[in-house]
C-alpha cells in the first residue's frame, strides 16, 4: 500500500503558496504574461488524489482496521481537497489579470491593501505546512490569527470601493478577488485543521 508522505503535502504548501504569490505579483504590476503562467502550471495536489484514494480503498478493504491510519489517510485526503481548492483561487485571480491584459485591476489606492492579503494568504499557506511537517497544533492558531485579518481586510474593502472613481467593472472585479482571497483564507484554515488531526501528541523534535 502506497501513502503520500508527509513531505509531498509539505511540498505541494510551499508550491501553493508560490502560486498564490506569482497570482498577486501578476495583479499589482498588471502582467498578463505572469498571470499566464500560473495558469499554465499543473495542479500540484493533481497527482496525490488517486495516491490518497487507492490509501483508503486498502484500508477500508482491511478486516482489521486500523482506525488511526484510517483517519490519517481521509484527513490527508481533505488536506489535498484543500489545497486543490486554493490552487484553484489562485488561477482564478490570474484569470482576471489575464482579462484585463495590460490594463491594471487595481487602482494605486488599492494596491498595498492587496499586497497585503496576498502576504497573508502565502504565509497561512506555509504555516499550515509547518502543522504537519513539525507536528506542532500551534501553528493553527497563527492562520486562524491570519485568517481574521484577512477577513477584516475583505469586509472592510466595500465601504472603500464606493468612494473611489473609475470604471464600475474594475470595483466589480476588484470586490471579486478580494473575495478570492477571503477564499483562500478560509480553505487554509481547514488545510491546517487537516494536518492537526494528523499530528502525534507531541511535536517533532526540530534540528
Amino acid at each position: 500500500m502506497r501513502q503520500v508522505p508527509d513531505v509531498e503535502l509539505t511540498d505541494t504548501c510551499e508550491i501553493v503558496a508560490d502560486t498564490i504569490d506569482q497570482a498577486t505579483s501578476a495583479l499589482l504590476t498588471a502582467d498578463p504574461v505572469a498571470a499566464w503562467k500560473v495558469l499554465e502550471a499543473p495542479t500540484p495536489a493533481s497527482r496525490l488524489v488517486d495516491w490518497q484514494e487507492e490509501t483508503i480503498a486498502v484500508l477500508v478493504g482491511r478486516r482489521r482496521l486500523a482506525h488511526r491510519e484510517l483517519r490519517e489517510a481521509i484527513a490527508a485526503a481533505r488536506a489535498v481537497t484543500e489545497l486543490e481548492r486554493m490552487h484553484d483561487l489562485a488561477r482564478h485571480i490570474a484569470k482576471i489579470v489575464r482579462m484585463h491584459g495590460e490594463q491594471p485591476v487595481l487602482p494605486v489606492a488599492l494596491r498595498q491593501r492587496f499586497a497585503n492579503m496576498g502576504d497573508i494568504a502565502r504565509e497561512m499557506t506555509l504555516s499550515a505546512g509547518c502543522v504537519l511537517y513539525y507536528g506542532d497544533r500551534g501553528y493553527v492558531a497563527t492562520v486562524t490569527a491570519a485568517e481574521k485579518e484577512m477577513d477584516e481586510l475583505h469586509r472592510s474593502l466595500f465601504p472603500v470601493l464606493t468612494t473611489l472613481c473609475g470604471d464600475d467593472m474594475n470595483r466589480i472585479d476588484a470586490g471579486l478577488v478580494s473575495q478570492f482571497y477571503e477564499q483562500y483564507a478560509d480553505h487554509a484554515v481547514l488545510l491546517a485543521a487537516q494536518f492537526a488531526a494528523t499530528c502525534p501528541d507531541q511535536p517533532k523534535q526540530r534540528v
